[in-house]
C-alpha cells in the first residue's frame, strides 16, 4: 500500500526534471574616460525546467527566487546605478527597476522583487540579492536566454581582477533560495588588460 500511495503522489505532483535553470554573466566595456574604465555587468538566465507528470508533461515556472550575487576582486569599483546603503532592503519598484529588467520583474506577482545589499560601497566584496515570489505567474521555461539584471560601474584601477559569484549573505533570509531543482551559479572573473576588462 505504501508503494501505491507513493506512486499516486508522484502521478499527481509530478517530478522535477530537465536541464534546470542556468545563469551567465557578461561584462561589456562601455568607455574609457578620465582614467576610469566604465563597464556594465549583465546577468542572463535560461529556464529549461519541466515537470514529468502524466502525459502531456507540464511546464515548470520558477515561483520562489532569492539570488544573492557577490562582486569580488582587488579593483576599485564605483557603482553608478544608485547609492545603495549596506544591510538595507528596498521594497519599491523604482529601486528594483534600476537593476532588474521589466520582463523579469513582472514574473513575480505575489511578492514583487525586493533588492537587498550588504557590505556595499566600501570596497569589494559587495553583495546584492533580489527576491521574488510568484502565485499565478513565475518565470516560465522556453524563453531562451534572457537578461534579468544589470549593474553599471567604473574603476580607476589599471591592474587587477574582478569576479561575480554566488554570494553568501550575513542575513540568512536573503541567501540562495529556489524551488527544486535548485540551480547553481558558476564564478566568473575578468582582469584589466589594455584598459578593458577581459574574461579569464
Amino acid at each position: 500500500m505504501a508503494i501505491m500511495a507513493a506512486l499516486m503522489i508522484l502521478a499527481i505532483c509530478g517530478q522535477a526534471s530537465g536541464k534546470g535553470t542556468a545563469f551567465d554573466v557578461v561584462i561589456t566595456n562601455d568607455s574609457l574616460k578620465g582614467g576610469s574604465n566604465f563597464f556594465t555587468i549583465n546577468l542572463y538566465c535560461e529556464n529549461d525546467d519541466t515537470i514529468t507528470a502524466p502525459p502531456p508533461p507540464s511546464l515548470a515556472n520558477r515561483v520562489t527566487w532569492t539570488s544573492p550575487i557577490a562582486f569580488t576582486g582587488d579593483i576599485s569599483v564605483n557603482w553608478l546605478d544608485t547609492a545603495l546603503k549596506t544591510n538595507t532592503a528596498y521594497f519599491d519598484s523604482v529601486m528594483a527597476a534600476k537593476f532588474v529588467t521589466p520582463e523579469f520583474y513582472n514574473f513575480f506577482d505575489m511578492l514583487k522583487v525586493i533588492v537587498y545589499s550588504e557590505s556595499w560601497g566600501d570596497g569589494l566584496p559587495d553583495r546584492f540579492s533580489f527576491v521574488g515570489i510568484a502565485n499565478a505567474k513565475g518565470y516560465p521555461p522556453g524563453l531562451g536566454k534572457i537578461k534579468i539584471a544589470s549593474w553599471h560601474a567604473r574603476t580607476s584601477s589599471k591592474t587587477g581582477k574582478f569576479c561575480v559569484e554566488k554570494g553568501k549573505m550575513d542575513t540568512d533570509a536573503y541567501d540562495w533560495i529556489f524551488d527544486e531543482p535548485v540551480p547553481d551559479f558558476a564564478k566568473k572573473c575578468w582582469t584589466i588588460e589594455g584598459d578593458t576588462l577581459k574574461p579569464l
